[in-house]
């Protein structure tokens, strides 16, 4: 039966294939992380991280959080934190220890979730052979744009979250939709869907509004299949359900859009189209192999009827990806990528989530054809010839191993990853974007704990890195993260607490703000530029401070002077 051909064969296939996939992975975090309390030194990060410290003191999971992290603030906004409450989860098994708890859940996305779902997308399309699956899993650490490119471009965690779960996604719903009526729609298939899907905005609501697009293709398959088949009476339910899907799928494209600027094109159309079909978008060297394995898979799924739809969705991410790197500025690019931020990396990711899976499906291709003809030599002996068609499908797949995980785009994409975890230098070359914390500031984030009272407040500058002791050791500090807006009496402390004095309108500010602790890490900021406000390396003159630590440019000071 197949239930039975599934266990014996193709259950325990995928296994080893999802096995395969974590080891791989494993080793390329070895390169990224190099230790397990490794910090990526990127923007998004420090929210991040923050975000993970306030649901895991304050026990609310959101995804509506207080302006400024603070449980006292009268207004909020929403974010997606499912990847925090995750990471909040993990916390205790660590020793409270955020950043293993982070890279742990970041080793798992990658290297379970992420092969386990394009896996699923695979199996839809058609793998069902060993060597296919066993592909699919080698291809799924192979391609540079997804999930390589997110862990270097912000990090968004989120969004890797929520795209790692896209594939399982548009396997299950996109294979049923594509059949039309031919498949009984059950109540509990559309409740399922429908949590699934709430699941997935929960992750990142671009994610759904990138699976809603890529569902499209499959639903008019289905419209078609059940017009053309279907006895009249059986239509309308489809057809309904079919015209709501598509109204969703515009409206989430339309509404669901960041009150946040684009990111600018990068390249022109022609680039962004060649880099699509060498499977090296965001630069680095052209991935021969896992486009040559996709341009055959694609030729496969053109051939089956059952998967015909899934080419719709493969230019529906093209045509995503050449609006967010090659369209100017203008309404029609906000129209066709805000609700991504315009941000290429994040549509560069699809195609990638897309490749893989027909990828597989042309190892499988080329297994059989090269089994095929290697095992025609021995045709009079069955024994012998199976035995050269295993071997064969054994070459293909060392094959495929060999060529991308110790290719040059492959080790390009785990190098660049891996420079964003790198500790930033005293001073940073210009133009760094991971230019964050240094190896003295990570040492004085560290003693914080034993230095400082859990109830004190700490004044600390976000886009040098400092305000991350409330991430890592959760004492508070007014600005958690870039982007919050200093109070009045914030600005005084920022501009006067270095004048010697201390005037009293320092004093003031100190109680207002109730900050009892400084943390000074100096001028530079995370994009290698000085941090615009002048008290920082200069606070050894403020007669209100006193020393308690100071290792190189970071400094812990304790406020005694009012």
């Amino acid at each position: 039966s197949l239930a039975a051909r599934w266990h014996s064969r193709t259950g325990w296939a995928v296994l080893c294939a999802i096995v395969l996939a974590l080891v791989l992975w494993l080793r390329h975090f070895s390169v990224i992380l190099g230790r397990a309390d490794a910090l990526s030194q990127t923007w998004d990060n420090i929210f991040h991280l923050s975000v993970i410290r306030f649901i895991a003191s304050s026990g609310s999971p959101g995804p509506r959080l207080p302006t400024g992290l603070l449980e006292s603030s009268i207004t909020a906004f929403h974010y997606p934190t499912t990847w925090h409450a995750l990471v909040a989860l993990v916390l205790p098994a660590t020793g409270d220890d955020i950043l293993i708890a982070s890279n742990a859940l970041l080793i798992a996305t990658c290297g379970v979730v992420w092969p386990s779902s394009v896996l699923a997308l695979a199996i839809a399309l058609g793998v069902r052979s060993v060597p296919g699956l066993l592909s699919t899993a080698i291809l799924s650490a192979s391609f540079g744009a997804f999930p390589f490119a997110l862990l270097s471009w912000g990090a968004v965690f989120p969004n890797l979250l929520g795209y790692a779960c896209l594939p399982a996604l548009l396997a299950v719903i996109g294979g049923a939709v594509s059949q039309g009526s031919r498949v009984g729609l059950s109540l509990a298939s559309c409740i399922l869907w429908s949590v699934a899907a709430v699941g997935l905005a929960i992750a990142h609501p671009n994610a759904l509004v990138l699976l809603l697009m890529l569902l499209l293709p499959p639903t008019v398959a289905g419209v078609i299949t059940t017009v053309r088949g279907a006895p009249r009476y059986r239509r309308a339910p489809w057809l309904v359900l079919s015209a709501l899907s598509a109204c969703a799928a515009i409206a989430a494209w339309g509404l669901l859009r960041p009150n946040a600027p684009t990111w600018p094109p990068i390249m022109d159309v022609g680039s962004s189209l060649a880099q699509a079909a060498l499977a090296n978008t965001l630069g680095g060297p052209p991935l021969w192999v896992p486009a040559v394995l996709t341009l055959i898979g694609l030729e496969a799924v053109a051939r089956r009827r059952g998967t015909r739809w899934f080419l719709g969705s493969v230019v529906i991410a093209v045509v995503l990806w050449v609006a967010a790197a090659a369209m100017p500025y203008g309404q029609a690019r906000d129209l066709f990528v805000g609700t991504w931020y315009g941000d290429p990396y994040r549509l560069a990711a699809p195609l990638a989530i897309l490749a893989v899976p027909v990828a597989g499906l042309g190892a499988e291709a080329s297994s059989v054809w090269f089994s095929a003809r290697i095992g025609s030599w021995a045709e009079a002996d069955h024994v012998i010839a199976c035995r050269v068609r295993v071997a064969g499908s054994l070459v293909i797949v060392t094959g495929i191993l060999g060529l991308t995980q110790w290719s040059s785009g492959t080790g390009f994409a785990v190098l660049r990853a891996a420079a964003t975890y790198d500790l930033a230098e005293l001073r940073c070359p210009p133009g760094d974007r991971s230019c964050l914390v240094t190896e003295d500031e990570l040492v004085v984030l560290r003693a914080i704990p034993e230095l400082v009272p859990q109830d004190a407040v700490l004044l600390a500058e976000p886009s040098n890195g400092a305000s991350l002791v409330f991430a890592l050791s959760g004492r508070r500090v007014l600005r958690p993260y870039i982007g919050i807006t200093p109070s009045a009496a914030e600005e005084v402390l920022l501009d006067d607490l270095a004048t010697p004095g201390p005037p009293t309108v320092v004093c003031q500010a100190l109680i207002d703000t109730g900050v009892t602790y400084v943390l000074d890490f100096g001028v530079q900021a995370i994009d290698s530029e000085d941090v615009s406000h002048p008290f920082h390396g200069s606070l050894e003159s403020s007669d209100a401070l006193v020393p308690i630590l100071v290792k190189g440019n970071a400094a812990l000071y304790a406020v005694t002077g009012c």
